[in-house]
């Protein structure tokens, strides 16, 4: 049994009716573009962070390059020295190597499961029904965990996926509360691009291209801001390889739905079924719990209300 499965032995997933209604209709659920998200944050977080730590990387490479090079570092105190360097310097190399290392993470979210607060597994988490159920009837579902993660291990095994994760989110940006998977992934990225400062700047080894993709997707992707911390998110996420890379039997489809206006790719992963569903807060919950009975009655899903009051 995983560390993921011990930690979190269920996992809610808060949607809409209509995305309640197509779960259990298509036994998949949607793994949204990660900048196509509700919050634009959910990607930039991450990357602010990586590009702030690579700053004294950087300064210590070139540092370390103009004291063996009078000509460069001749035009750098020119240009106005170190610094100015660095400030010019650095976003464009990291623009190009986010563009070479990818930005193609789709994502689907959980909200974990937390054994300390029994009122929580009963009623669901109110922040999430405000930001989940859409302003109108919210619903959580309930997963196995282990399930869900031999479900994402199949589709990841599929052959259509380069890197793929499932895990916890990781609030915040110091280093010191990092989980061992993310203080991991940190190291060896900031080990990555190391090496890729001593390639440019001294002809040195190319770096491991998939080391790069992996760790810079896992740190993008699962680090979020501490305000959110409350949600406990565990995300799957995944990176679909390109057409030309797989066997036309094992594309995957991307599709696009409308949010509010707004056009959102997504792809269609494979769920275990539902354990359970929770009626969120509304004012004819009662009634649509009933009916939510009579629709998947003897399929052995527990359908149960909410507590919480009309938020």
């Amino acid at each position: 049994m995983s560390d993921l499965v011990n930690k979190h032995p269920k996992l809610f997933h808060y949607t809409t009716w209509n995305g309640l209604k197509g779960i259990l209709d298509s036994r998949c659920i949607w793994a949204n573009h990660i900048r196509y998200m509700n919050d634009a944050s959910e990607l930039t977080f991450g990357q602010e962070f990586i590009q702030e730590e690579l700053r004294p990387i950087m300064s210590r490479e070139v540092s370390s390059y103009a004291s063996s090079n009078d000509a460069f570092n001749a035009k750098m105190e020119d240009r106005g020295g170190l610094e100015k360097y660095l400030d010019r310097v650095l976003p464009l190399l990291f623009k190009e190597r986010s563009d070479v290392l990818g930005e193609n993470f789709y994502v689907t979210s959980f909200f974990g499961w937390p054994e300390a607060e029994p009122d929580v597994q009963k009623d669901g988490l109110l922040s999430q029904w405000r930001g989940y159920g859409g302003g109108t009837q919210g619903y959580a579902l309930i997963f196995d965990t282990e399930q869900l993660e031999e479900a994402f291990l199949k589709e990841s095994n599929n052959g259509s996926y380069g890197p793929s994760l499932f895990g916890d989110v990781v609030y915040g940006s110091e280093k010191s509360s990092f989980d061992p998977d993310m203080c991991d992934a940190y190291t060896k990225l900031m080990s990555y691009f190391t090496e890729l400062f001593h390639h440019i700047l001294r002809n040195g080894n190319e770096p491991d291209l998939n080391t790069g993709h992996q760790t810079f997707a896992y740190c993008s992707s699962f680090l979020k801001h501490p305000a959110f911390r409350e949600e406990r998110e565990v995300r799957f996420s995944f990176t679909p390889l390109a057409v030309d890379r797989v066997a036309s039997n094992k594309i995957k489809k991307v599709e696009i739905r409308d949010r509010s206006s707004s056009l959102v790719p997504y792809i269609e992963i494979p769920v275990p079924k539902v354990e359970g569903i929770i009626v969120g807060p509304h004012q004819h919950k009662e009634a649509n719990t009933q009916a939510l009975r009579r629709l998947v009655e003897g399929e052995s899903i527990n359908v149960s209300v909410s507590s919480i009051p009309l938020v």
